[in-house]
């Protein structure tokens, strides 16, 4: 983090970032307007201070290691080189302790008009690549698929496949439906329909990645059926794609942001 961009999210702490900023200050008791560049020594204070400062930029961060790299020194470090970003990232995935992890995951992907055939096949690859990163078992990461676009669909149940192959054909077969943005619905078919029929009782953790435009048809709904979902101890991620709402995908995710 450099002054700049402290300078940055501290103006923003009193304008678009207030809430932002208010909610870390209630969280980890720092006033994000206080802090100076000999605070961001710490870890956690460099850290909330550039969460902060992306959310300034208004740009989604991209999904693949070499655009997040060029994002990286296009907006976050102009002096840096984009083959140091790659091969940091690859190094912390082989570090990965994640991996193995109890995981029930629920992909909800939106299949709407909005979105397009196209992008709806980027979304399946996006998924394909997610999967292929994982230790897919009955006993380790488990894996559902939720399609919506005027209504949800389950694809397949946590339950359903147990390798890696089988999930990522599964997702492969996936059709495009076009249609409305009932993205409400679909995360309330996956909390009613998914989770609840199939969690595990174990530890595992309860995580459900949105992708999708963030246009659905009422986004108060929406909002609603994720807060719902976080009730039951569910993490939401939100991946926004072509030319997404942002407002709307950061308001469902989880807090910090995960968007």
């Amino acid at each position: 983090v450099n002054n700049t961009q402290l300078t940055t999210v501290q103006n923003a702490c009193y304008g678009r970032l207030k809430m932002n900023c208010s909610k870390v200050k209630i969280k980890f008791n720092i006033d994000v307007r206080n802090l100076t560049m000999s605070d961001l020594q710490k870890p956690l204070h460099s850290g909330l201070i550039m969460s902060l400062f992306i959310l300034t930029l208004d740009k989604l961060i991209p999904l693949s290691k070499n655009l997040q790299a060029s994002y990286w020194v296009q907006y976050i470090n102009p002096n840096g080189f984009e083959n140091n970003f790659v091969d940091s990232a690859n190094k912390l995935e082989q570090k990965n302790e994640c991996a193995s992890a109890q995981i029930d995951l629920v992909f909800v992907i939106d299949s709407s008009g909005s979105v397009g055939s196209t992008n709806f096949v980027k979304t399946k690859t996006f998924l394909v690549n997610v999967v292929d990163s994982l230790d897919i078992s009955q006993d380790e990461t488990r894996v559902a698929v939720v399609r919506f676009s005027s209504s949800p669909i389950v694809m397949f149940d946590l339950d359903t496949h147990s390798t890696k192959t089988a999930v990522k054909n599964a997702i492969n077969a996936i059709s495009y439906d076009g249609g409305g943005t009932a993205t409400d619905t679909a995360l309330d078919k996956a909390r009613t329909s998914v989770f609840t029929n199939t969690t595990r009782k174990s530890a595992a953790a309860k995580v459900l990645v949105l992708v999708t435009d963030g246009k659905s048809n009422s986004e108060n709904k929406t909002v609603a059926a994720a807060q719902k979902l976080k009730k039951d101890g569910v993490t939401i991620f939100t991946i926004g794609v072509v030319n997404p709402r942002v407002s709307e995908l950061t308001a469902a995710a989880s807090e910090p942001s995960c968007t």
